[in-house]
């Protein structure tokens, strides 16, 4: 190996970290020291050494090393390539052959076994027996010539986690049954193990140490790419020395410091995570992986994380395909109506894991973790068992998961790779319920080799019978199947392992006889459906790890389970009519496997013996209203929620010290805290809220290790017998809330103290002593009305509060505001209702983002906020203002305004209008904006419409109503009507969302004067759009109407409203259960003005309006209508009315799709410049082109489906009509049609089924189309 770059050791080291940022360079010229790098290089040159070994810790750069050294080996000429085998995961003769052959490219896209004698079609013709014969053949065939190619090149084979699962000596016994003695001189072996190992080898190594300590720092600003303040430096140097000097460690803190420091989070901040990060621990390295999951952003990651934690240390690693369709299925991605969103959103959280160092993807794109990662222990409150479906990570032991096979995203689904041709050989299959009501009711009956099959959203009420066929199934989904009510045809499913039939409100029976001959049943979920019992098991069903039972809320009784010796997780929340308390099911000691129970939200009125079950660590007992009391629990216990237990008593006596580390009494009528057997040194989080009963709370000197104590709402709650809280040095949180304290203990010295929480503390008159409680971020003592004087000289220690509360402190007296002009981290502040005086003089250094004044002195205020050009939210409801002041039209983050006295806006002065308004009874959000050239954001210019949302304001101790930004399917709908039909607009367009009035407001006109696009949802009031007024309305362009239940027509002359509309180019119409008409009035007056109502209406949408009988006479044309569909209007016989001698004709229209209209009998007009039709069950329809028009000859795109009285589609003449640009024609299901009366010679997908009447030379004629 030769180089003479001067390059620094730096750019060697981290090529590898960066391959996409710096050049490969020579090792030699990069190191003057003889390194462990060098000595593999020594023994790569060396031909005599066969096997080289080295080792390291985890995640000090083994793999990194290795690859580096082969990349460099190849490109010297010492071997012509590297072949990977990752021994994390258990190799059979099959798969290693398979995993050798696709990297020395021997399989073909199809990944399937190249061979040119039996092609697929072929093998499968072949009986079984045979096709196993042939594909052995296939198999041997692979192994002489991976033997042959062995045999005339040079490989180094890199045996990477040797150990871990296989040893080197099993992978040699393996390549010795098919490689030949003589074909193996060339090949030799690099063995990376994690610890070093005896062995009769000649090339072992020196141990891999970690980086140097410049190197260390150089990666973690690298990898951090932020300025880390002077005040933090030391920190950064702890957390360096934790790390160990190991590339793994080091990339995961550093990305997650980055992540923090960049996006905004509302539970770290860059110095508590620094903070966090240090913490001195038993083991550096293993905390830091723990705080790669902590600082995770959301608990939708975590989940993904902590499942891919329990299914790596299992199972090894996967491929990512597969562990993202593991996330799906376990339901952590949400997207159940939708597999290819739920798989795109999979893959951007697979990038960020990998991004964060989380995760790791090798060669054969496979993705582990780090070892240390694996070693960090969940010990959530809410661990995995509480949040994943099906428990594929945990119900397995090792070596039993046979995995989901090699799966990609095709066609919508996820599914087994194979040949399209070779559908029958899916192993997996992941699949849109939609989808299968396209195909036929035999879609399954040909894919007997199915194993994993999940099925979202089924729209099929009873288990299709060909799924019974499928005696390899070993999982089986039904999610969403609120349809289904008949499962019978599951029984025969003798290979199932895992079952979820779930959301099937229909399904009202289901006994454990229909498991009967599932023996290998190990995960059930029967959520959210509708049984009333499960029959009792059989000993045949004693591995059932998993049993979910969530919601099931007609469920009056759970089987027998002391049979289930192997069940883990049992799950009946929510089952709100159990109540189960027969003597069978009281004695869970044989459940020693047992680790989660959840009965929350039942009405069960004893709880079970569990005293001896070792692995129970969580009990969730939440709302169980009937249980009076528990008896003893084991010393296993973690987590026990007994929240909402309104008649709880008493605990019973445990024989072991607990370690329990979350109690949650909240709302029991708890008395005597000092009784209970769990306050312990390992309570970390004691949750009292509303606890009514509690007066004094006791010593909490046993329990020094608490971090969160909640006492909000405990009413009568009055004193504590510590004067002082010192001692608690670990408490994050106080919270005091709404009880009859007078004083709180001192708080002083507190240095881990983040959130102090005081509100409603009516009698509180003293504020407590805060010394040294230096990480206070939230305090709020709103409405403390006994509290006259807040020590200010507390504040200088608060450097990092985030959010201020005073509110309706109405008695505090001489507050001085100065301190605030320090407080750097202040984001929200609060001091309605506080009598302040003095206020600070600047605050344009602060980054406050919400701020509700004081009711007095409202000029100053202005002028002292004002200046806050970061603030998002400013409420002055309680002040006198009744305009908008020109200082906040300069605050251009505002995004929340509240001025509930105002009287008049000066729309022309708004030059940044903020995405919230609250005044006169209106609430007007600004939702963000609506992409004209595409569904989503593209990078591109695109053209967008300011997105409003208006509702009543919330009136007080009534529900928000829910916004239309939270129905995605509704939205997604509009938006693309809006963004296909209305390319070019003005700048100053406005789109509306007007949701939930009953009446409107004076106001509301004044509005609507500025919209250009308006969607009214669930508006009660209106019965006509008439009745907004023409002068409101005259800009609208577009107008969506959506379960408006009072709205009888659109267009209503008696109002004396004629040039209504005369602008609108989109209207929508859907589910108006009462709608007559479009028009009502005197046409005669219209025809003497000279004037068509909607005469520029281009698009007209019309959705379940099931009295509506006709859209237009012929008197009303729309004569530049473009688009017009129309679905689910059950009485519309006719589109339009007019006498038999006339002819009418939409020139301009180029779309029509009808769907679903049972009383349509005719079209009644012509459409010349038409280019898509699609007609679909319109069972009366008779024509669709009278024999005397002119066809559309420009038609591109034809479907007609279920049109039970069709006979012809353009006439039956015998002059044929040439639809010379008709490239997509679909016939489906029309046993009248005889005739279609043109000839198609440009066609490329004709499809025709179900059509019996159809003559013969028609169908030769699209055949030969076809072909």
């Amino acid at each position: 190996m030769s180089g003479s770059s001067c390059c620094s050791l730096e750019i060697c080291v981290f090529s590898l970290l960066f391959p996409d940022s710096y050049p490969r360079f020579s090792l030699w010229s990069a190191m003057g020291e003889k390194t462990v790098q060098d000595m593999i290089w020594n023994l790569l040159c060396d031909e005599t050494v066969k096997f080289i070994i080295f080792h390291g810790e985890a995640g000090s750069g083994k793999t990194w090393t290795a690859r580096f050294m082969s990349e460099c080996a190849i490109g010297e000429g010492l071997f012509d390539g590297a072949l990977w085998l990752y021994l994390n995961k258990k190799y059979d003769k099959m798969s290693l052959v398979q995993s050798i052959a696709s990297q020395l490219s021997l399989l073909c896209s199809g990944d399937e076994l190249e061979d040119e004698e039996y092609n697929e079609e072929e093998m499968n013709k072949m009986e079984e027996g045979e096709q196993k014969k042939k594909e052995n053949e296939l198999q041997e065939k692979l192994e002489q010539k991976i033997s042959e190619l062995l045999g005339r090149k040079k490989y180094l084979l890199i045996l990477d986690d040797e150990g871990s699962k296989m040893t080197q000596k099993e992978i040699e016994d393996i390549l010795n049954s098919f490689i030949r003695p003589n074909q193996r001189q060339s090949l030799r072996f690099l063995v990376i193990r994690r610890k070093s190992d005896s062995g009769e080898v000649t090339g072992e190594l020196p141990e891999l140490g970690g980086l140097s300590k410049a190197e260390s720092l150089s990666l973690f600003e690298t990898r951090a790419k932020l300025q880390v303040p002077e005040c933090l430096s030391k920190a950064k140097q702890d957390i360096l020395e934790k790390c160990k000097d190991l590339p793994a460690a080091i990339i995961v803190i550093a990305e997650a410091l980055r992540y923090i420091a960049q996006q905004s989070s509302k539970q770290w901040t860059l110095e508590k995570a620094f903070e966090r990060a240090c913490e001195k621990v038993d083991d550096g390295v293993k905390d830091i992986f723990r705080c790669g999951y902590d600082m995770l952003p959301s608990s939708e990651l975590k989940s993904c994380c902590w499942y891919s934690r329990q299914l790596f240390e299992k199972h090894g690693g996967c491929h990512y395909n597969e562990l993202i369709a593991c996330w799906i299925m376990e339901g952590y991605l949400g997207f159940t109506d939708c597999i290819k969103k739920g798989y795109m959103k999979g893959h951007r959280v697979l990038m960020e894991f990998i991004d964060r160092g989380m995760l790791k993807i090798q060669e054969d794109n496979i993705v582990t973790m780090e070892k240390k990662a694996l070693e960090v222990t969940d010990d959530r409150v809410h661990g995995i068992g509480s949040t994943s479906y099906l428990g594929l990570a945990n119900i397995y032991d090792e070596g039993e998961w046979n995995s989901l096979g090699k799966i990609v995203l095709a066609d919508g689904m996820i599914k087994t790779v194979c040949n399209p041709k070779s559908w029958e050989r899916l192993c997996t299959l992941l699949i849109d319920g939609n989808k299968l009501s396209e195909g036929s009711p035999d879609f399954f009956h040909n894919l007997k080799e199915l194993k994993v099959l999940a099925v979202f959203e089924p729209r099929f009420r009873s288990v299709p019978s060909s799924l019974s066929n499928m005696e390899k199934l070993e999982v089986l989904v039904l999610r969403g199947c609120e349809m289904l009510d008949e499962v019978q045809f599951i029984s025969n499913l003798k290979s199932l392992a895992v079952l979820e039939i779930s959301d099937a409100s229909s399904l009202r029976e289901i006994g454990f006889n229909i498991f009967d001959n599932m023996t290998n049943l190990r995960s059930l979920n029967l959520s959210r459906v509708q049984i009333t019992s499960l029959d009792s098991p059989t000993k045949e069903h004693s591995k059932l790890r998993w049993l979910i039972l969530k919601e099931c809320s007609s469920l009056k009784a759970v089987p027998t389970l002391t049979l289930f010796e192997n069940l883990e997780v049992l799950d009946t929340s929510g089952a709100t009519q159990l109540k189960d308390t027969s003597k069978r099911n009281l004695n869970f000691n044989s459940l020693h496997k047992l680790q989660l129970i959840n009965f929350s939200q039942t009405k069960i009125s004893a709880f079970p013996f569990v005293q001896q079950l070792s692995k129970l660590n969580q009990i969730f007992l939440c709302d169980c209203e009937f249980l009076p009391r528990l008896p003893g629990l084991p010393h296993s216990i973690q987590t026990l929620d007994l929240s909402g237990c309104s008649h709880f008593s008493e605990i019973g006596k445990t024989q072991k010290q607990c370690e329990l580390k979350l109690l949650d009494l909240s709302r029991t009528p708890i008395e005597k805290l000092e009784k209970l057997p769990f306050l312990t040194r390992s309570l970390c989080s004691l949750i009292l809220n509303g606890c009514e009963k509690i007066t004094q709370f006791p010593s909490t000197s046993a329990v020094e290790k608490l971090e969160i104590l909640d006492l909000s709402n405990a009413k009568n709650l009055v004193e504590f017998v510590d004067q002082s809280f010192s001692h608690l040095m670990h408490l994050r949180v106080l919270n005091l809330s709404n009880t009859k304290i007078e004083k709180v203990p001192s708080l002083s010295g507190l240095g881990n103290l983040c959130q102090l929480l005081l509100a409603g503390c009516l009698n509180l008159f003293q504020f407590p002593k805060m010394d040294d409680a230096g990480k206070i971020e939230i305090l709020d003592i709103s409405d403390c009305k006994a509290l006259t004087g807040i020590p200010t000289q507390s504040f200088k220690f608060f450097s990092r509060l985030q959010q201020l509360n005073l509110s309706g402190t109405s008695n505090l007296k001489d507050f001085d505001t100065s301190f605030l002009k320090n407080m750097i981290s202040l984001q929200i502040v609060n001091l309605s209702g506080v009598p302040l005086k003095v206020y600070p003089p600047s605050a344009k250094h602060l980054s406050v983002s919400q701020l509700l004044p004081s009711t007095s002195s409202v000029s100053s205020q202005v002028s002292t906020f004002g200046t806050v050009s970061e603030n998002e939210v400013m409420d002055s409801s309680e002040s006198h203002i009744k305009g908008i002041p020109h200082e906040f039209l300069e605050l251009n983050s505002l995004k929340i305004l509240t001025l509930s006295k105002l009287e008049d806006i000066e729309w022309g002065k708004i030059k940044c209008l903020p995405e919230e308004i609250y005044f006169d009874g209106l609430s007007i959000f600004k939702l963000g904006d609506v992409y004209a050239d595409t569904y989503e954001p593209s990078t591109s210019t695109c053209a967008t419409y300011p997105h409003f949302y208006i509702c009543p304001a919330k009136e007080e101790g009534k529900e928000e109503i829910i916004q239309c930004d939270k129905e995605p399917f509704v939205r997604d709908i509009y938006y693309y009507y809006l963004t296909r039909h209305t390319p070019h607009h003005e700048t100053e367009d406005r789109f509306f969302e007007i949701h939930g009035f009953h009446s409107f407001p004076e106001s509301f006109g004044n509005i609507l004067k500025f919209a250009s696009y308006v969607f009214f949802n669930d508006t009660q009031s209106l019965s006509s759009l008439s009745e907004l007024g023409a002068d409101n309305t005259k800009g609208m362009k577009g107008c969506w109407f959506d379960s408006c239940k009072n709205l009888q027509t659109i267009i209503n002359e008696e109002e004396k409203e004629a040039r209504f509309g005369e602008n609108l180019e989109i209207l929508w119409i859907s589910n108006l259960p009462h709608l007559e008409t479009i028009y009502k009035g005197n046409l005669q007056v219209l025809n003497d003005l000279h004037y068509k109502v909607l005469q520029k209406l281009k698009c007209l949408f019309l959705d379940c309006c099931p009295k509506l009988t006709t859209i237009y006479t012929s008197s009303l044309l729309p004569e530049n209508l473009e688009i017009l569909e129309i679905h689910f209007c059950d009485k519309l016989q006719t589109l339009f009315e007019h006498e038999k001698q006339t002819e009418l004709s939409l020139k301009k229209l180029h779309s029509l799709h009808l769907f679903e209209l049972p009383e349509l009998k005719s079209i009644g007009f012509v459409f010349p410049s038409l280019k898509c039709l699609k007609v679909e069950q319109c069972p009366m329809l008779s024509e669709i082109c009278p024999h005397s028009t002119q066809p559309p000859l420009d038609l591109e795109v034809l479907k007609v489906k279920s049109c039970d009285k069709l006979v012809t589609l353009f006439g039956n003449n015998s002059l044929e009509h040439k639809f010379r640009e008709l490239h997509s024609l679909h016939l489906c299901e029309l046993p009248e049609l005889k005739s279609i009366g043109g000839v198609f010679p440009s066609l490329k997908s004709p499809k025709v089924e179900l059509c019996p009447k159809l003559p013969e030379d028609i169908l030769l004629d699209l055949a030969s189309t076809r072909s």
